[in-house]
C-alpha cells in the first residue's frame, strides 16, 4: 500500500493511464528497456552476485558495503540511487515480479542452505530469539516475497517462456565453478571486462568482502556487530540442522530441490 502522498498521487496517476504500473509497484521513477534487475528469495546470494557485477562492471572503483548501493542499488532501500543512476542499471530486488522486469538474473540457492542463513542474519539482528525448529513457522513471515518453492516456480516459467530475458544462476555453481559461471554473465549481458575472471572471484571470495567489511563497515555489522557473510559454503545444513528438521524440509521442498537438481536424501 502506498505510505506517501508521492505514492498516493502515482497511484492515481496509474489509475488513468499516467504512470507506469510496474514502476509504481517497484515505488521508483521509471523502468528503463535495458535495466536488468537481480532477483532472489533471501539469503541466495544476492549480495555476493551484487559485488560481483559491480566489479564487473566498474572495475576502476573501490567497492564496499558502504558504497555498493552507487553502482548496484537495492530497489527497497536505495531507492534515491535506483533513481539517480545513469542506464544500463543494474538493480536488486527479491520480488520474483519478472513480467515486469526487462531481463533477470536470477540466483536460486539450495533451500535448505538458505533456511540455515536466513536463521543466522534474524538471529544476529535480534529480529528472531527462536530456536531453528521454531524458524520452520516464522521464515515466510519475516517478508513478502512469498515461499521459497513459489519463487522458484515463478522462476522457471519465466525460463521456459522467455529464456533469452533470465539467466538462472546456482549459487552452488557460482561458488564452486566462478570461471565458468562468470563467463555466461558475461555472455548474457554482453558485457567486456576489464579484469579477468581469476581477479573478479578475488576481489569477490567471501574473505575479501570480510576483510572489506571489518575496514569500512556495513549497515548489517553496525546492527549486528558481526559480519555479513558467514562461511558461505554449499551443504552447510548438512551439519547445522538438527536431522528430523533436515528430513522435513527435504520432504516438504522434495519437488523443486529435485527440479534444480539438488539431492534429496
Amino acid at each position: 500500500m502506498p505510505r506517501t502522498f508521492k505514492q498516493y498521487y502515482r497511484k492515481f496517476l496509474v489509475s488513468i493511464g499516467q504512470f507506469d504500473e510496474a514502476a509504481f509497484r517497484l515505488a521508483i521513477d521509471k523502468i528503463y528497456p535495458n535495466d536488468t534487475f537481480l532477483v532472489s528469495y533471501p539469503k541466495s546470494g544476492n549480495t555476493w552476485l551484487r559485488f560481483i557485477l559491480a566489479n564487473l562492471i566498474h572495475s576502476s572503483e573501490k567497492i564496499n558495503f558502504r558504497n555498493i548501493d552507487q553502482f548496484i542499488p537495492d530497489v527497497y532501500s536505495a531507492t534515491d540511487w535506483v533513481n539517480k543512476i545513469a542506464t544500463p542499471r543494474f538493480i536488486k530486488v527479491h520480488h520474483p515480479w519478472f513480467d515486469i522486469f526487462p531481463k533477470s538474473i536470477y540466483i536460486v540457492r539450495d533451500y535448505r542452505d538458505v533456511f540455515v542463513s536466513y536463521y543466522h542474519y534474524h538471529k544476529k539482528l535480534g529480529a528472531f530469539s527462536g530456536s531453528i525448529e521454531d524458524f520452520t513457522t516464522a521464515i515466510d513471515t519475516l517478508h513478502p516475497f512469498g515461499s521459497w518453492d513459489e519463487h522458484i516456480h515463478k522462476a522457471l516459467i519465466m525460463q521456459e517462456e522467455q529464456p533469452q530475458n533470465i539467466l538462472l544462476l546456482k549459487y552452488e555453481n557460482l561458488y564452486q565453478n566462478s570461471e565458468i559461471e562468470l563467463k555466461r554473465i558475461i555472455q548474457f549481458l554482453n558485457i567486456k571486462p576489464t579484469l579477468s575472471e581469476k581477479e573478479i572471484i578475488q576481489r569477490c571470495s567471501f574473505a575479501t568482502l570480510q576483510e572489506l567489511e571489518n575496514k569500512h563497515g556495513s549497515q548489517f555489522k553496525d546492527l549486528s556487530q558481526t559480519n555479513f557473510f558467514r562461511e558461505g559454503k554449499p551443504g552447510s545444513w548438512k551439519t547445522e540442522l538438527p536431522p528430523e528438521l533436515a528430513k522435513m524440509l527435504t520432504t516438504l521442498y522434495a519437488e523443486p530441490l529435485a527440479r534444480l537438481g539438488y539431492e534429496n536424501d
